[in-house]
């Protein structure tokens, strides 16, 4: 069993689904990583290059049902700090949040970087 670290807290890798358990039994890196859009690495080298949050910011917006008010309560930020992350988020990757298909692909490879960061 795993355990992830996400928001602060600890969850049980057996309570946050399908594809964290699919994920979860691959052991080989370039396997793992083929699941991360092109979209989050982007994001992810932004991070790296600004020491920023917009990735744990991304995986809390989609988290909480695209709630800007919600994200900015479990990450203790102003309401306008959350706004204009999801901008820069928006802005970096051209996500479109009205695309369930793209949003699954990027919750997707948000959980083959949880996996790949316990790894």
């Amino acid at each position: 069993m795993v355990v992830v670290v996400i928001y602060k807290s600890v969850i049980d890798s057996t309570k946050i689904g399908f594809f964290y358990q699919v994920l979860e039994k691959m052991k080989d890196i370039n396997q793992l990583q083929a699941f991360i859009p092109e979209s989050l690495n982007k994001l992810r080298q932004y991070d790296i290059q600004k020491n920023g949050e917009l990735v744990d910011t991304l995986e809390c917006y989609l988290n909480v049902s695209q709630s800007l008010k919600k994200t900015s309560e479990l990450m203790f930020i102003h309401y306008r700090t959350a706004s204009y992350r999801l901008q820069k988020i928006i802005e970096i990757t051209n996500i479109d949040f009205n695309n369930p298909a793209e949003v699954l692909s990027v919750r997707i490879g948000l959980i083959a970087i949880r996996v790949l960061e316990v790894m």
